[in-house]
């Protein structure tokens, strides 16, 4: 889920600009490069997040078939 959330931040999807938290006024209009570059940090914080989150899946299968596999092994009398 977190990994398509990164792609719609990084097709710059409109109904994700409320969640960028960029606020315009007076003295800081909003540009179209830091809109940009709000849009890519929010896209690179997803996939990153995405990423640990596969890391500890893949761990944690790992750590269950050694565990079934430990199990399963006969005990030396």
């Amino acid at each position: 889920m977190l990994a398509v959330l990164g792609v719609f931040y990084k097709i710059q999807a409109v109904p994700l600009f409320e969640d960028l938290g960029l606020e315009e006024s007076a003295s800081h209009p909003l540009k179209a490069e830091n809109v940009t570059l709000a849009y890519d940090n929010a896209a690179s914080a997803c996939w990153g997040a995405a990423g640990v989150y596969l890391f500890f899946l893949i761990f944690s299968v790992t750590m269950a078939v050694i565990n079934i596999k430990y199990r399963q092994k006969p005990k030396a009398q």
